[in-house]
């Protein structure tokens, strides 16, 4: 082989690895914004790319999520990976990108959905532009955050955004495409509303999202909004972690080393905030107040509110979840002071039931051993009761006083004892079986009640009628 058919060979190769790999701007034009489209386009001649609008004629209108995929599978098919996605229309946050009297619309969850079954291309998105009004709020900034895995910069509007004809519309895309690497430093309001970078800046409702593996994810917008986001899975676990906490607190309970645990604290172990009672369950320390781990869990739930308004777990945890604690701790506080006195009774009967140290967590070992050892009492008092009786054959009004009071005294035991067992045995389904609370929980084991306490476990969300 001459030394011409090796150059001539290597510079094949060279262009059929340069096919290969062909990255591209697409366009999802929703309202026919013809002079975004035309700014798109000279960015892309200038970035050296192709650049692929879409819809591409009138037959692939109303342009939904199925002819988003459709898109998606053609620039697949040709083997092109998406650098930088630009989606065009009116936007309104439930609602999405729509346009053309909203025949034409694709929401964020759909892009995310159909985009998931393309991974290469999905994953190829580094920049992200969203030219409609309210596309880059800081709720919106953290989806595309969640949806792109290896998204580095994206760009949109924190209020209404320009129209089409406005001078403004087509220079900020294009601003952003030819000038990403001075968008990916933007950390600042300064440098945001800086004219080198988007000639109309200062002039609309610019918003930034820049995300970087050294220092994390800053959103900015020019209303001087400047904050870090953390992942909504992140923030999820964050606010688990610290609800559970609280609860624990609240009830005087165990918490597991759960790996949502160990993601808001570390090992537990070493935690400054729980101590090991048994292997693998810790109590919340007593240092650490309620007050302040209801304080911190409203701090988490606001950002989660903020940052990620879609996320499940604000159905599962809400502010009245959090604040309805508080009765719930009166209510424990008062429970507790009914089981140390149920006990005393327990002991004054003579019944061995140690109750030294108990905490509610521990309180289905102490049913078990009270209701054993008060079986047994109504079983040994009746037949004492009995045997005392029967001894004197059928002339009881002939027996003596003193007689009679040992009598009296072991039937009285037996109902004391049978009380006493029905009380455990409620307090055991509550706290047990049904793990829920009832205004009858509120009743001590001589029947008075608190009706301060019945108001606040009515609007207790631990609250559950009847028995």
């Amino acid at each position: 082989m001459t030394f011409t058919r090796i150059i001539i060979l290597f510079l094949l190769t060279l262009n059929v690895f340069a096919q290969s790999k062909k990255t591209a701007i697409v366009f999802i034009d929703l309202n026919n914004s013809f002079n975004e489209v035309k700014a798109a386009k000279k960015a892309a001649a200038l970035r050296g790319e192709e650049i692929y609008v879409f819809p591409t004629t009138e037959a692939e209108k109303p342009y939904k999520a199925e002819q988003f995929r459709k898109s998606l599978k053609s620039l697949n098919d040709k083997g092109v990976e998406i650098s930088s996605l630009i989606m065009s229309g009116h936007h309104t946050y439930s609602n999405g990108y729509y346009g053309e009297e909203y025949t034409n619309k694709l929401h964020p969850n759909e892009i995310s959905e159909e985009l998931a079954k393309f991974p290469k291309l999905r994953n190829s998105i580094r920049s992200f532009f969203g030219a409609g009004c309210h596309s880059l709020t800081k709720p919106q900034a953290q989806r595309w955050a969640e949806y792109f895995e290896n998204l580095e910069v994206c760009g949109g509007y924190m209020n209404i955004g320009p129209g089409n004809q406005a001078a403004a519309a087509g220079q900020n895309i294009f601003d952003f495409l030819v000038k990403e690497d001075k968008v990916a430093k933007i950390n600042s309001v300064d440098q945001l509303l800086k004219t080198d970078i988007f000639k109309y800046g200062n002039m609309t409702a610019i918003a930034t999202l820049v995300i970087s593996k050294e220092s994390g994810a800053t959103y900015c917008n020019i209303d001087g909004e400047v904050s870090k986001l953390t992942s909504c899975s992140i923030q999820e676990d964050m606010l688990s972690a610290k609800f559970l906490t609280l609860r624990a607190a609240t009830f005087d309970s165990y918490v597991q080393e759960t790996s949502t645990m160990k993601k808001a604290y570390g090992s537990l172990k070493t935690s400054p905030s729980f101590q090991e009672i048994k292997p693998g369950l810790f109590k919340v320390k007593s240092s650490i107040l309620p007050e302040e781990l209801e304080q911190d869990t409203i701090v988490l739930l606001d950002a989660l509110e903020d940052n990620c308004p879609d996320s499940e777990l604000l159905n599962q945890i809400t502010y009245n979840d959090v604040y309805s604690l508080r009765d719930t701790a009166a209510v424990v506080k008062n429970h507790k002071l009914y089981f140390e006195q149920a006990f005393k009774e327990i002991e004054a009967l003579g019944v061995y039931a140690p109750r030294e140290g108990a905490n509610p967590s521990e309180y289905p070992v102490y049913y078990k051993m009270a209701l054993k050892a008060l079986k047994e009492e109504m079983k040994k008092s009746k037949k004492l009761s009995e045997e005392l009786k029967g001894s004197w054959g059928g002339f009881w009004n002939s027996v003596s006083s003193d007689h009679q009071k040992k009598v009296k005294a072991q039937e009285d035991k037996f109902t004391k004892a049978e009380a006493l067992k029905g009380i455990i045995s409620f307090m055991k389904k509550q706290v047990v079986d049904r793990e829920c609370l009832t205004y009858e929980w509120t009743q001590d084991y001589a029947g008075k009640k608190s009706q301060d306490l019945i108001k606040d476990m009515m609007t207790n969300k631990n609250h559950c009628e009847g028995y």
